[in-house]
């Protein structure tokens, strides 16, 4: 496991001890679960960014509307 040193500004101290005293947890397991949730929340917020471009790119939706209309000419009923 790497060791990182880091220094903190005194908002940041504050809010760590919190930490600390709330969940009972030390503070790297505290500072370890806060960079695990930032990297999942900016993974969810590109993709929802990715996700957007998708559902309004042009091309994107001319292509599914041309396969949908394919599938409603060749339903059996």
């Amino acid at each position: 496991m790497t060791q990182l040193a880091i220094r903190l500004d005194t908002a940041a101290e504050q809010a760590l001890d919190r930490l600390v005293a709330r969940t009972g947890q030390t503070r790297s397991e505290v500072v370890r679960q806060a960079i695990n949730a930032l990297d999942k929340a900016t993974l969810r917020d590109q993709m929802r960014a990715e996700s957007q471009l998708v559902r309004t790119d042009p091309d994107d939706l001319a292509e599914a509307k041309a396969v949908l209309e394919e599938m409603r000419q060749r339903r059996a009923w």
